[in-house]
C-alpha cells in the first residue's frame, strides 16, 4: 500500500519527480561505460579485486597477502570487496561507484527537508555539484563517506535525540562515517554542530 502512495506523491509533485529523475540519471555516467574514466578508479578496481580474490585462493595469493585494519578510509573498499566475491571486482566497483552520486543527492534532499521543512531551491541548485572534482577524480571512499554523512545529518536533524539509545545510534552512525573517510566525518561534525548552535538563543544555553 505504501509504494503506490509514494508513486502518486512523486507524480503529483514536479519537484520530487525531478529529484528522483536526477538521482537515477546520476548513476548513468558510471553504469554506461565498462571502466569509469576517473583517475583513481583503476587503482580502486584492482584493490577490490585483490581483496576479494586472494582470500578465496588462486594465483594472486602468490603475490599478495590481505590483512584488514580498521582505519578511516574504507568507504568503498568494504562493500566493493564483499560484492566482488559474487559479481567480480569490475562490476562490484562500478555498482558502488554508481551509487555514490544518487546517495549524495538523497542526502542533500533529505537534509534540506529535515532542516528547513521542505526541499529548498538552494538544495535543488546544489544537485549538479554532486559531480564535483573529488567525484570526477574517483575519490570513492571520500565520496561514499560524504553521502553517508549527509544522510546521517538528515537523520539527526529530523529525529530529536531524547533517549539514550538515540545517542548510541548516533555514535554508531558516526563510526560508520568515520570508517568510510575521516574528512566525511569532519563534514558530519560540522553539519551537526551547526544545527546545535542554531538552536542556542544565548551563550549561557551552552551550559
Amino acid at each position: 500500500p505504501g509504494t503506490p502512495r509514494m508513486y502518486k506523491a512523486i507524480a503529483g509533485n514536479p519537484r520530487a519527480a525531478m529529484i528522483v529523475l536526477a538521482a537515477l540519471l546520476a548513476a548513468l555516467p558510471v553504469l554506461l561505460i565498462p571502466v569509469p574514466g576517473f583517475v583513481d578508479v583503476p587503482a580502486h578496481l584492482a584493490r577490490h579485486h585483490i581483496l576479494a580474490m586472494v582470500p578465496a585462493g588462486g594465483p594472486l595469493g602468490r603475490y599478495f597477502n590481505v590483512h584488514w585494519y580498521w582505519m578511516a578510509n574504507l568507504g568503498a573498499d568494504i562493500p566493493s570487496s564483499i560484492l566482488a566475491r559474487w559479481l567480480g571486482g569490475e562490476l562490484a566497483t562500478r555498482l558502488v561507484t554508481a551509487a555514490i552520486a544518487p546517495l549524495t543527492i538523497a542526502g542533500l534532499v533529505l537534509l534540506s527537508r529535515a532542516a528547513q521543512g521542505r526541499v529548498t531551491a538552494s538544495a535543488v541548485l546544489a544537485l549538479p555539484f554532486v559531480f564535483s572534482q573529488p567525484w570526477m577524480w574517483g575519490f570513492l571512499n571520500y565520496g561514499l563517506g560524504l553521502a553517508l554523512a549527509l544522510l546521517v545529518a538528515a537523520w539527526v536533524y529530523a529525529k530529536p535525540r531524547e533517549r539514550w539509545t538515540d545517542a548510541i545510534a548516533l555514535g554508531a552512525a558516526g563510526l560508520i562515517v568515520w570508517t568510510a573517510h575521516m574528512a566525511a566525518w569532519v563534514v558530519l561534525l560540522l553539519i551537526v554542530a551547526g544545527g546545535e548552535l542554531a538552536q542556542l538563543r544565548q551563550v549561557r544555553d551552552v551550559w
